[in-house]
């Protein structure tokens, strides 16, 4: 006993600084330790909680004073996983906000645990830390991500999941909803001459034009409606509940009626004015097709004169039919070879190094004109033609690759679109393997370029584990169109991607507009802290190729660097690159990566 007494006297200082330096580690951490007796309801609250919930040091905590610092419905979630941990076992883990003694509004994640003695609980315990730097930045984060700049209504991507959302209620676009005349309904609203606005008084004049329309919109449709920005000149609103056609034509006219005050920029006049299509889900009815509906009527009603609201009929399908036309051209193309790829190459900002090629979709004409892949999107839309175009399309890309490195020419990457429909099969993965294994091209030569919207129908998962699956094969996963509004940085942090391509339009924009600048900084900033690559699409002169290298972007493609061409004028070009062995030349001919006048 002597001994032991001796010993732990000696080792006391030692204790004491461990306790110290203990103390320090929870205040840097903001985390702090609790625990509760289940039968005494003694409360153990460390030094660190105390500081977390602004309570002075030392005073005894009970039950009632830890409840007290959660408001309302935060203590019922709170009660609610005690209760179902002393209940059922387990522990609990929860982001949840709690109102400080002083009145602090924080956000803390709280842990906890039972121990239990022959079964039967005895004491809680568990840690809580103080997270609301860290809620507050991912806040930030989701609502930049979600909203639009200029005008902060949400965005593209906010609607596209919000009408997703809506479309999932049961009663949304069920028969007897829509026997009692009342459905999803949907508006699209386009201001009117607002290329004028900016043409004759400068953007800025266009930039309040876009505020106003949006504050007045908002104004003038219910509280049940949500209204976003979708794109430079076009707002949607979105009805949470089934609407009727007279609910749809009277919020037309509230929105008009809101648009009659002239508006005033510096000595100048502007009278707002905007067209409006509207649609109402029928039974079999998609989010997209819904949209497609808003959108003819919105055409129509431009077509009859500006300033209108018109709504869908049946009659204005023409758009279907050439949508059918155009599929019955990509099918006899695809019957007869004429789907073909031509390549874009991807161009290393800093050194001129050509990595990699984008491989694109063309359509070779019975009389052997090059048709670009955008005057047949519609039609890839159909996914049988969406699948069979990209099973077209594997085989031929990996000969390509194959002739390029019988020839001595190397590249890092070739990436290959593909689309949600590419998934519904559930074939994708075995196509590749295919195609490639034929060919003996390494799959980590493929880089597989994908938009968010394959991940956010109800096959989710299943995408999920196969873009996984693809990985683990070697290839990587590029997010493309990033920043348009169909990708979010709430996916971005959970889909399993490599790259990330800064959608064009920034790219154009970022030297003139003041939004898109920044949002280019910022993602090129972003990509850098996640270690993901980025590239940069659509550089069509030398000073957005200078700005972006000066930014820090890696990576990047254009007009700028060459446009698509196909194998054989690509071999020649990866030559003068003077890509050989693995080997690049260092500078492109020319002024080929802006670092050179």
């Amino acid at each position: 006993a002597e001994n032991q007494r001796c010993f732990s006297e000696a080792e006391r200082p030692k204790l004491l600084a461990h306790s110290g330096q203990f103390e320090r580690d929870e205040e840097l951490a903001q985390v702090g330790g609790w625990a509760f007796d289940l039968t005494s309801e003694a409360v153990t609250w460390s030094d660190e909680l105390y500081r977390i919930c602004e309570i002075p040091f030392g005073t005894p905590m009970t039950r009632a004073r830890v409840l007290s610092i959660f408001p309302e419905t935060s203590r019922a979630v709170f009660s609610a996983l005690v209760e179902r941990a002393i209940r059922h076992g387990g522990g609990f883990n929860q982001e949840i906000e709690i109102a400080t003694v002083a009145g602090t509004q924080k956000w803390v994640r709280i842990a906890g645990d039972v121990d239990g003695v022959d079964g039967v609980p005895v004491r809680l315990f568990g840690i809580l830390q103080d997270i609301s730097e860290q809620h507050a930045s991912e806040q930030a984060l989701w609502h930049t991500a979600h909203h639009d700049a200029l005008t902060g209504l949400a965005n593209r991507a906010y609607a596209a999941l919000n009408l997703t959302r809506i479309f999932s209620r049961r009663d949304a676009v069920s028969a007897a909803a829509i026997e009692s005349g009342e459905a999803i309904g949907m508006l699209m609203i386009d201001v009117d001459r607002l290329k004028e606005v900016n043409d004759t008084l400068g953007h800025d004049a266009g930039d309040v034009l876009l505020r106003t329309v949006a504050t007045r919109i908002t104004g003038a449709v219910g509280e049940d409606c949500l209204v976003a920005r979708i794109g430079g000149d076009e707002f949607k609103v979105m009805f949470e509940r089934p609407v009727s056609p007279r609910r749809l034509e009277a919020t037309s006219q509230a929105i008009h009626a809101a648009m009659q005050e002239k508006l005033r920029f510096e000595d100048q006049v502007i009278t707002p004015q905007v067209s409006i299509g509207g649609a109402i889900a029928s039974v079999s009815d998609t989010p997209e097709t819904l949209r497609q509906k808003a959108d003819l009527a919105l055409y129509e009603s431009k077509r009859r004169g500006r300033g209108g609201y018109a709504e869908f009929r049946d009659d204005m399908r023409a758009a279907i039919v050439r949508r059918t036309a155009t599929m019955r051209k990509v099918d006899e193309a695809l019957a007869e070879g004429r789907i073909v790829p031509f390549y874009q190459p991807i161009v290393r900002l800093d050194t001129c190094r050509l990595t990699g090629v984008e491989a694109l979709a063309r359509m070779i004409g019975p009389d052997g004109t090059v048709v670009s892949a955008v005057d047949f999107q519609e039609a890839l839309a159909d996914p049988r033609i969406g699948h069979d175009l990209t099973s077209a399309m594997l085989p031929q890309v990996a000969a390509d690759i194959r002739r390029w490195f019988d020839a001595g020419l190397t590249i890092d990457h070739v990436g290959i679109n593909i689309a949600a429909t590419d998934f519904q099969v559930g074939d994708l993965r075995s196509r590749l393997m295919d195609a490639f294994g034929q060919h003996d091209v390494p799959l980590g030569k493929v880089l597989l370029e994908v938009t968010e919207t394959i991940f956010l129908d109800d096959k989710h998962a299943a995408v999920v584990q196969t873009v996984d699956d693809l990985r683990r094969d070697g290839l990587r996963v590029a997010l493309d169109d990033f920043g348009t509004g169909y990708a979010s940085l709430t996916h971005l942090r959970s889909l399993p991607v490599d790259v990330i391509k800064i959608d064009k339009s920034f790219v154009h924009g970022m030297l003139t507009d003041r939004a898109s600048g920044p949002i280019v900084e910022a993602l090129i900033d972003l990509a850098r802290k996640l270690r993901l690559d980025v590239i940069a699409e659509g550089i069509e002169d030398l000073a957005e190729a200078e700005h972006l290298r000066g930014l820090g972007c890696p990576l990047g493609q254009g007009y700028f660097f060459a446009r698509p061409a196909n194998a054989t004028f690509t071999a020649i070009m990866l030559d003068g690159f003077g890509v050989r062995g693995g080997e690049s030349a260092g500078q492109a001919p020319g002024r080929a990566c802006g670092t050179r006048g």
